[in-house]
């Protein structure tokens, strides 16, 4: 994740920290996993994180710089096309059909927009005193 990121190991594992004191004791250990391990280059034990997806999302939703913008802005770009399709998938078919129609061009924005203000204007509710 540090190189991912362009940081530093040790400034990942402050940031790991600083979610596991802001996180309760139950959220902490299934987002993440303290591993210990030795390293042949450094000849000592190194401690890193083994994280879920979501713990990998919410550590780097706190990274700056500009890997981890890109990073958002691809994350964002993924669940905006995601809703998209699972609101046009949910939506029941006339919904469907009355945004298309909404979308499909200006004479029926203008039919709707017409529709809209007779409605308006026959009703009660702007009635002078």
């Amino acid at each position: 994740m540090a190189e991912a990121f362009g940081k530093e190991h040790r400034h990942v594992l402050e940031a790991v920290d600083n979610l596991l004191k802001s996180l309760a004791a139950e959220n902490s250990a299934a987002l993440f996993r303290d591993v210990r391990a030795f390293h042949e280059g450094a000849q000592r034990i190194v401690r890193s994180f083994e994280m879920t997806r979501d713990g990998f999302t919410l550590l780097a939703m706190g990274f700056t710089g500009e890997k981890a913008l890109r990073w958002k802005l691809k994350y964002i770009d993924a669940f905006n096309r995601w809703r998209r399709s699972s609101a046009t998938a949910a939506a029941p078919r006339s919904r469907r059909i009355r945004a298309a129609g909404w979308i499909g061009g200006r004479e029926t924005q203008a039919a709707s927009r017409a529709l809209w203000i007779k409605r308006r204007s026959t009703s009660n509710a702007f009635a002078s005193e």
